[in-house]
């Protein structure tokens, strides 16, 4: 990053807030000087909106040029499976275990993952 040989003293972030790069709000920086590198969101989000944010440096001649634009999603893991029903196959001597599919909060589940305890108390 180009800093016209002064340090950076500040960092602008912004978003979109869900409106597709039309409207950008501040999220931290803009009005006091701002140096972490990690910054946090949480409130207003919408599981399954896509958010755009971009980021500013300012040194002491001003604020440069924003970055590109990032594009990120927002979705949350799918909730719990429901207690499963258990059987044994009759023709395999298999056991077959069935469950309902939980709410997806905006993904799709794309796999599942199956443990079953053996009797030393191992999970495999």
């Amino acid at each position: 990053m180009e800093t016209g040989g002064t340090s950076i003293i500040s960092y602008n972030v912004q978003w979109d807030s869900g409106s597709s790069g039309s409207f950008w709000s501040n999220l931290a920086g803009f009005s006091s000087n701002y140096l972490a590198q990690t910054y946090t969101a949480t409130s207003a989000i919408i599981a399954g909106t896509s958010y755009q944010i971009r980021i500013r440096a300012k040194n002491y001649w001003g604020y440069g040029p924003f970055s590109s634009v990032i594009t990120i999603k927002a979705s949350a893991a799918p909730n719990q499976v429901s207690v499963p029903m258990t059987s044994i196959d009759v023709l395999s001597g298999g056991i077959r275990v069935n469950w309902a599919a939980p709410y997806a909060n905006s993904e799709v589940i794309d796999q599942y993952l199956v443990e079953a305890q053996q009797t030393n108390g191992a999970w495999v």
